[in-house]
């Protein structure tokens, strides 16, 4: 109950004020993988097997609590549908990370598809949840100027895709030199000591 009372708060929050991604350099990797431990035992105890294909030493400037939040709901929801399989991808792409959370369930009918991310929406096949979880994932995504989408695996179930750039606007990822440089792909000079 307490979860479902602050996931509300935070998407108020979000929905009603100008709120803006508290940025800080984050292993992404490390972030996902905690995500993994965390369900670990309930996936075991629902006899669901978790595949994990984390690349390492993905970093980025996000603000962690928000992103935890998008993974955390996505593996909720996919521990729910799941029938025996959840998948959890993080990959970096250019100028971007992507996480890719599927399961083996139902999937989701084409007529969800288009309301999955609105506020209290529950699916025909829903199992009990609120419709807070994947409207407060979609904001956060949306807050940290990436995205998030749905579809179905050609195998199955449904595959939810989060992309987020590695940095925002003009903000300026620290180099584990020291130097601080945009995520481009170019080497820049370290700032002065």
């Amino acid at each position: 109950l307490l979860e479902m009372v602050n996931q509300l708060l935070d998407l108020r929050k979000i929905e009603e004020t100008d709120y803006k991604p508290i940025l800080s350099r984050c292993d992404v990797s490390q972030l996902v993988q905690e995500s993994c431990q965390r369900f670990a035992p309930a996936m075991e105890v629902g006899h669901i097997r978790l595949e994990q294909h984390i690349e390492p030493n993905v970093v980025a400037l996000i603000d962690r609590n928000a992103i935890s939040k998008i993974v955390n709901n996505l593996m909720s929801n996919a521990l729910k549908y799941a029938r025996g399989r959840c998948a959890v991808t993080l990959a970096r792409g250019e100028n971007l990370f992507r996480i890719r959370v599927s399961d083996d369930g139902p999937g989701l009918v084409p007529a969800d598809m288009d309301r999955i991310f609105d506020a209290f929406y529950q699916s025909g096949n829903s199992k009990g949840g609120t419709g807070i979880g994947l409207p407060l994932a979609r904001m956060l995504a949306v807050r940290h100027g990436g995205t998030i989408t749905c579809t179905n695996d050609v195998q199955g179930g449904a595959v939810f895709t989060v992309e987020i750039p590695l940095q925002m606007g003009d903000a300026l990822l620290p180099a584990a030199d020291g130097a601080r440089r945009p995520d481009d792909g170019t080497d820049h000079e370290a700032a002065p000591s």
